[in-house]
């Protein structure tokens, strides 16, 4: 979602990802756990609340892989705070 003016502008769609090259299984959960669309929306919708399953996902991302490239790039941007990542 995004604001033009002062109405919110929200859209949808869908893409697949292929991950062909995992440095580790490790990668592979990862990016099996952020690859989903409650994740996708709590990144690219900042003003909205994350749903849980969203953190769930991110919590059990973190669980793997706490130094995963994708989780230290989310707390580089400051979403660490709103996604629950420490």
């Amino acid at each position: 979602m995004w604001q033009i003016g002062k109405v919110w502008v929200g859209s949808t769609g869908e893409v697949y990802v292929w991950v062909s090259f995992p440095m580790s299984d490790q990668d592979n959960r990862v990016a099996a756990l952020l690859l989903h669309p409650e994740v996708g929306r709590a990144i690219a919708s900042p003003h909205a609340p994350p749903s849980e399953t969203a953190l769930s996902r991110l919590a059990d991302a973190q669980k793997v892989h706490a130094d995963h490239p994708a989780l230290q790039r989310m707390r580089a941007l400051g979403m660490h705070k709103r996604l629950k990542l420490s």
